[in-house]
């Protein structure tokens, strides 16, 4: 069964106890891990695993994960390193230091990082188990 890309940018590795598809890097971090997206266009794009190993581009890939326009992190990621949610109150709200990165000083305000290059994927480098 071919998976769906998710708002999370990943390709869906698994379903829930309803049988709708799931990110299960991302289900309960990164908003859009339950949120199946339109798949976008791939042609020409590369994916890289963290060794350096590299490959075309594709949903099939083990843990694919899509970084380009309009892409989850695309979008939610802030220059800074955190997600849109570490800026806001209600983001936060749950956490033990409930100030947000911008209260701490970590950022100014929030600027999405924009569209990567390439996307990311892992190619069995550090083993499968």
């Amino acid at each position: 069964m071919k998976m769906p890309m998710m708002k999370c940018g990943h390709t869906a590795q698994g379903v829930n106890e309803k049988d709708q598809p799931v990110c299960v890097i991302c289900f309960g971090i990164v908003p859009g891990a339950t949120e199946v997206d339109i798949q976008p266009s791939l042609i020409g794009r590369i994916a890289v695993c963290a060794c350096g190993n590299s490959e075309p581009s594709d949903t099939g890939l083990p843990f694919f994960q899509y970084l380009g326009e309009g892409s989850g992190e695309a979008t939610n990621l802030c220059e800074c390193g955190f997600y849109d949610t570490a800026h806001t109150k209600e983001g936060v709200a749950r956490h033990v230091d409930p100030r947000t990165v911008i209260e701490t000083g970590h950022c100014k305000g929030f600027r999405p990082k924009g569209a990567n290059r390439t996307d990311q994927y892992y190619c069995g480098c550090r083993g499968w188990d």
